[in-house]
């Protein structure tokens, strides 16, 4: 049985590069999870899973509860 790749990378390249120019560049970048969701375009649960790995990795902290900011 052949698996069909349902992923749309060209959706996902969007998405990164919108992490990348939102929160990566932007050091002072501060948000909410609506707001986080909202600059990405994507889903809830989409919008968990990266927040929840840019959290895990570092990159991003919970300053308050419910706003996350750039890492340092």
């Amino acid at each position: 049985m052949v698996t069909v790749d349902r992923r749309d990378y060209a959706r996902r390249g969007q998405v990164i590069d919108r992490i990348v120019r939102r929160v990566v560049r932007n050091p002072s970048a501060r948000f909410t999870f609506r707001r986080f969701r909202t600059m990405l375009g994507v889903p809830d649960e989409a919008a968990r899973r990266i927040l929840g790995c840019l959290t895990s990795t570092g990159l991003l902290v919970e300053v308050e509860r419910g706003i996350w900011a750039r890492s340092h």
